[in-house]
């Protein structure tokens, strides 16, 4: 998370950074966003910043019989990671 001042405001604005971990985008889960690379977003939170990321990326998956439901990756710390 960077801290980000306005100039002339007495209020920060928390900046994250979410990206694949390591930069590994072979999970199934990136199968469901149309974003597969780095992007800055402003949250209040951590978990607020990955929703607005999922919420903007997000893409429909057929379901396969047998197959998981793939989620977001941006909501997955396992597959994605914030600095």
């Amino acid at each position: 998370m960077v801290e980000w001042t306005v100039i002339g405001h007495n209020r920060s604005m928390p900046i994250f950074y979410l990206e694949p971990k390591n930069g590994d985008t072979s999970d199934p889960s990136w199968e469901a966003s149309s974003l597969k690379e780095g992007c800055w977003t402003e949250a209040k939170t951590t978990e607020q910043a990955r929703h607005k990321v999922e919420g903007a990326s997000l893409k429909m998956v057929d379901m396969k019989p047998g197959k998981p439901v793939v989620y977001s990756p941006w909501i997955q710390t396992r597959v994605c990671t914030e600095n």
